[in-house]
């Protein structure tokens, strides 16, 4: 499976904004982060997935004919668009806007809604739009929340992840895995005494060393020599004159 996905309106041509920015939504500043978050984890899932954003057109029968073309060009099963809503102020909640392909439609709507958590405005039948009427694939056009909305700005903002995972999953069918968890890095108690760390500095001229973050002073009599006896415990960073050093653990 192959989905190709773009952001709506463009660099120049400005879609929607909420007032204010933030904590509210800028159209075309989300719905490219939604883009790529949203690919990212179709590719997880394995599904390729392509992105575009219009950075050229001037205009919007330009910016509209651009997208399209673009879509048209590649090689995939699925078009998708991402939007995000405006009317009053009022206004809340998550729709996908479709011509032929309803229960899809539907269907991501319903997990965008779930995942905000936003109001479920449902599948939308729209027979005016160029981008579902011109793509020669089966296309959907999401309209993610109302950016000049501050509920479902917040909620945007606070499930991000949550809402780019609903997309993914919903539009392809696939479960996107979960990250693998780091583990936490080991930590070494050294017994006191043990951390000590010498240094010989052949730098000229002043020396800026940093241990830990903090700034220490050198012995004045010391022409390019500087030694410390650091009595910390565990990891012990010193640096030079930007030169990092680490204490040697036996």
């Amino acid at each position: 499976m192959k989905i190709a996905m773009s952001s709506g309106h463009g660099k120049h041509i400005r879609g929607a904004r909420g007032s204010p920015v933030p904590p509210e939504l800028d159209e075309v500043d989300e719905a490219r982060v939604v883009v790529e978050e949203v690919a990212e984890k179709l590719r997880s899932a394995g599904v390729e997935c392509v992105t575009f954003h219009d950075d050229t057109s001037h205009d919007q029968s330009t910016n509209l004919a651009t997208i399209v073309d673009w879509h048209n060009r590649q090689a995939r099963d699925l078009d998708c668009s991402v939007h995000f809503n405006a009317f009053d102020s009022s206004a809340h909640g998550a729709e996908v806007l479709y011509v032929s392909q309803q229960t899809l439609a539907a269907t991501i709507s319903s997990a965008i809604a779930d995942a905000g958590p936003f109001t479920n405005r449902g599948a939308k039948y729209r027979s005016d739009l160029y981008f579902l009427n011109n793509t020669d694939k089966p296309a959907v056009l999401i309209e993610t929340c109302f950016c000049d909305h501050t509920g479902d700005s917040n909620n945007y903002h606070q499930n991000l992840d949550a809402i780019c995972e609903a997309i993914a999953e919903s539009m392809s069918g696939r479960e996107v895995p979960e990250l693998p968890v780091e583990p936490p890095p080991e930590s070494v108690e050294l017994p006191i005494g043990r951390n000590r760390v010498e240094i010989t500095s052949v730098v000229r001229g002043d020396v800026s060393t940093y241990v830990n973050g903090t700034l220490v002073r050198g012995h004045e009599p010391c022409d390019h020599a500087v030694e410390y006896n650091v009595t910390l415990h565990g990891d012990v960073i010193l640096v030079v004159n930007g030169e990092e050093f680490h204490n040697n653990i036996t």
